[in-house]
């Protein structure tokens, strides 16, 4: 009794190796997906945090520069300018001229 050609391929090792194969590509493409969408989401959050630095440095930037006008906000010298150009006051001894053709 001779084997023919189409009982070869039937045999059940055969069919089992293609199982196989497949069950790892569907595997391997899954495992793929979820790395591609952790990269994709990894991406996004070190834009957020990058952001958010910024965002930190830009608000260290104004308390550094409140604590300054903090400092300053006592010394005479800072008392006499804001009342001379927010409140319009001067010294007793000294004449205001003011710029008629400059609009405010």
């Amino acid at each position: 009794m001779r084997r023919t050609s189409s009982s070869k391929n039937k045999r059940p090792g055969n069919k089992n190796k293609k199982i196989k194969i497949v069950l790892i590509v569907v595997v391997l493409g899954y495992i793929s997906s979820i790395l591609i969408s952790q990269q994709i989401e990894i991406e996004g959050r070190k834009q957020a945090l990058a952001k958010i630095e910024e965002q930190i440095a830009q608000q260290q930037q104004v308390k550094e520069e409140l604590e300054q006008k903090m400092e300053l906000a006592g010394s005479p010298e800072y008392l006499e300018k804001i009342a001379r150009e927010q409140l319009g006051f001067a010294r007793p001894d000294e004449i205001i001229f003011y710029d008629a053709t400059q609009k405010k």
